[in-house]
């Protein structure tokens, strides 16, 4: 997820990305938190990833509960510019009997019946 709030020109002192919602655990919002010449000083759970020269956050093994409004507060600002919302779709039964439609050398086409 960009932080619309960091530009080329941004010198980022201090940054924090927080999430409203499904995804702020027990009111918790504060996902990641970056200090200039300490790095990543907070981090609420290794599945949240900063990169630490664009200020993106990186969501890895996506759960329903991260659904929420993403955004990012770059230098003590009390709001962020612009936010995100993350709707985490799943399906509610396990998917059963995989059948191949179709397949070349590099990719496999699968669809599932209903259990």
């Amino acid at each position: 997820i960009s932080c619309s709030d960091v530009t080329e020109n941004t010198y980022v002192l201090l940054l924090e990305w927080r999430c409203k919602g499904q995804c702020s655990e027990n009111g918790k919002e504060t996902l990641v938190k970056f200090t200039r010449g300490r790095g990543v000083t907070k981090q609420r759970d290794p599945r949240f990833v900063l990169d630490q020269e664009r200020f993106d956050l990186n969501l890895t093994a996506v759960r329903t509960e991260d659904a929420g409004e993403y955004f990012c507060l770059v230098n003590n600002k009390m709001e962020g510019q612009d936010r995100v919302k993350l709707a985490v779709v799943a399906p509610t039964e396990q998917p059963s009997r995989p059948l191949v439609t179709g397949f070349t050398s590099r990719t496999i086409n699968l669809v599932w019946t209903k259990p």
